[in-house]
């Protein structure tokens, strides 16, 4: 029977019952075909084609299901977006895509199913109301996280200030009110009432500790005795002013060992960056000697151990040649660090203007991490240059 033309009114009829969208249960995910009624779905899952393509999905189901849910889920996220709403209405929403992917071939059954999954991985924030399912999206832009890390640590550090200024208060005003119980003077305030007559001046007088301490004897013994001051007269140290003057010396000292740590975090730091610059770079070269410092690799059988770059797959990874036992391996330079041989030895630069140039080692820095290197070849034969040691390589020498 010959197929009806395009503006006949058989094909035009078709051509209106296919528009919006038809019932669930006649449509066949894995061939992408809807059918409008039950015996159209029941000659296509006999037709040959549907067949094949069920041996297909039969072999790997499971990929196809995972295909399936990654798709639905990340459209289903992308209509969402930060509103907070009914997961029905996201639901019909998505589903007025005619080519939208169906629950149905995915690894959910039902929408409950699926909002539940949706709150226990950390995709939304999911609430059961009487109404029905409720659900919000969680932002997880990395540069809004790093914004809000930055600010909370900003604030800590803030807090944490506040607490050392406010402890080291509270132990002076500790130690003060020791220091007039062992001597008999009593500092605490006392709270009376105000009775003022009609005309009367208000007076305040103020005294400083100083005055409520000069009594106080000067302590028989001073730890750390202070040079004396350019005065005219010499006159004795009160408790007070020598617990002033150990407070600052402690704070003095406090500040220069915290000065000298963070110098040695940030000499730290310094080199960290370079080595991880200096990984990002790639710097394997054919015929330099190499250490592996991966531990996981054969359970630490090859942990330590030197060998060659016999050749490369790509900029980044190389075939290892041991030098013991003579295997190979196949390895990323993420997984490798170069080897400096000792003095008189020859090197290969593997970073710079001068990569891939051979040079002799004439000098070791071992405080500063680097070599001082003569080059033998290149435009700068003969200069020497100092390079630390990610920068060069030992180069190998076969036995003769």
């Amino acid at each position: 029977m010959p197929k009806h033309g395009f503006l006949t009114p058989k094909a035009i009829a078709n051509r209106i019952k296919s528009k919006g969208l038809q019932k669930l249960r006649w449509y066949c995910e894995m061939c992408q075909k809807q059918c409008r009624d039950e015996n159209g779905f029941k000659c296509h899952i006999m037709s040959e084609s549907h067949q094949r393509q069920l041996l297909l999905v039969a072999e790997n189901q499971s990929t196809f299901v995972d295909s399936f849910s990654d798709q639905f889920l990340n459209n289903f996220l992308t209509l969402l977006r930060r509103r907070r709403v009914m997961a029905t209405v996201v639901y019909n929403e998505y589903i007025a895509d005619k080519q939208h992917i169906h629950m149905n071939a995915t690894k959910w059954r039902t929408l409950t199913e699926f909002v539940k999954y949706l709150g226990r991985e950390g995709h939304c924030l999911v609430d059961e109301t009487p109404k029905g399912w409720f659900i919000q999206w969680i932002d997880r832009d990395p540069e809004e996280e790093a914004r809000r890390k930055k600010i909370e640590r900003r604030e800590a550090k803030e807090k944490d200030e506040e607490d050392r200024q406010g402890e080291l208060i509270r132990e002076q005003m500790e130690r003060d009110r020791r220091l007039a119980e062992e001597h008999g003077i009593d500092i605490e305030p006392v709270f009376t009432e105000l009775h003022r007559q009609e005309g009367e001046t208000i007076r305040l007088a103020l005294q400083q500790k100083r005055d409520l301490l000069s009594g106080m004897k000067p302590p028989p013994v001073i730890k750390e005795p202070q040079p004396p001051r350019p005065t005219e007269g010499k006159r004795s140290v009160s408790m007070l002013e020598q617990l002033k003057m150990d407070l600052e010396n402690k704070q003095r000292a406090k500040m220069q060992k915290a000065n000298e740590n963070a110098a040695a975090k940030h000499d730290e730091g310094v080199k960290d960056q370079q080595y991880s610059s200096n990984q990002d770079t790639p710097w394997l070269r054919k015929g330099i000697v190499v250490k592996i410092i991966n531990k996981t690799l054969a359970e630490g059988k090859y942990h330590k151990m030197k060998g060659y770059v016999k050749s490369l797959d790509d900029p980044y990874t190389a075939n290892i040649r041991l030098l013991d036992t003579k295997t190979t391996l196949r390895l990323d330079q993420a997984f490798l660090e170069t080897v400096v041989p000792s003095a008189g030895g020859m090197v290969m630069i593997l970073v710079g203007r001068d990569a891939g140039c051979i040079a002799r080692l004439k000098n070791i820095n071992i405080d500063a991490f680097s070599a001082t290197l003569k080059l033998l070849e290149g435009s700068n034969k003969g200069h020497r240059i100092d390079l630390p040691y990610e920068h060069f390589s030992r180069l190998y020498e076969p036995k003769s």
